[in-house]
């Protein structure tokens, strides 16, 4: 697994713990969520030769 998909998997962890058990907090944490598409987004670009048989 890479560094980047894990850093994405915490990020949308910390994201959903702080919406679940905070909800205000949860919408000022919002960007944490942008935070991780991108990194999931950059490491799909990355990573993509990995995917090929």
């Amino acid at each position: 697994m890479s560094i980047l998909l894990r850093a994405a998997l915490v990020v949308v962890l910390v994201w959903l713990l702080s919406w679940i058990l905070f909800p205000a907090v949860g919408l000022i944490l919002h960007p944490l969520l942008v935070l991780a598409v991108i990194i999931l987004m950059v490491w799909l670009i990355t990573d993509a030769d990995q995917f090929s048989v």
